[in-house]
């Protein structure tokens, strides 16, 4: 499979059309944003961690709330949270990228703990950013990633 053109970029990803129709390769960026652009920072390894947590969350048998809502990222209207019927009416979103669950796109929490395993370590400067990015992809299940 060859890259060829990119088809979209955005503040978290960079999708690349290949020469099979059927497959595109997002390049996920390291790059984080928090209060609409305001806090802007690096999260390290957070694109090869991302990979492999989206397709995995995406296929979850039990759906979060984000079935149902979703956070449209978008700076100028503020992240908006909407139901998925007006997302769609709308067409702000497409579905792949309504189903795209990461640390930086769902709240997580370790059950025992409580412990913040998402983004919200980067908003609330609590550290530890990627050490709990890649304690999400430790716990994804079927993950043949070695760290």
């Amino acid at each position: 499979m060859t890259r060829l053109e990119k088809l979209y970029e955005g503040k978290a990803k960079i999708v690349y059309v290949t020469d099979d129709p059927d497959v595109y390769i997002q390049d996920f960026k390291d790059r984080a944003t928090a209060f609409d652009g305001a806090k802007k920072g690096t999260i390290g390894e957070k694109g090869r961690i991302n990979t492999p947590c989206r397709p995995t969350f995406s296929h979850c048998s039990r759906r979060p709330a984000s079935a149902r809502t979703s956070w449209v990222s978008n700076d100028a209207l503020h992240d908006p949270l909407l139901c998925r019927v007006h997302i769609d009416q709308l067409e702000l979103l497409t579905p792949e990228e309504l189903d795209e669950l990461t640390p930086g796109t769902c709240r997580l929490w370790d059950a025992a703990t409580r412990e913040k395993l998402d983004k919200d370590r980067f908003r609330r400067d609590l550290g530890g950013v990627e050490k709990a990015y890649a304690e999400v992809l430790r716990r994804v299940p079927a993950n043949d990633d070695p760290t």
